[in-house]
């Protein structure tokens, strides 16, 4: 629970509504190596993809005068 209770805010788009309850138990239990590798790939994998370079070009298409005069 304590680790949960850091997760739980640091990946708030992989926890969606959470609620604590003792009318389930889990039966069955795999550990995983690294929970918080785990975390990270699956909320970097749901983020938009952005190309960087894409995006910056598109900000160099401006020509000289419209840069100095500021349009």
């Amino acid at each position: 629970m304590k680790y949960y209770s850091v997760w739980k805010d640091i990946f708030k788009d992989l926890f969606g509504k959470c609620y604590e309850t003792d009318q389930y138990h889990l039966t069955t239990y795999t550990s995983s190596g690294n929970v918080v590798m785990d975390l990270i790939e699956e909320s970097d994998r749901r983020k938009p993809k952005i190309d960087f370079i894409e995006e910056a070009v598109k900000r160099e298409e401006k020509g000289f005068w419209a840069k100095l005069f500021g349009r």
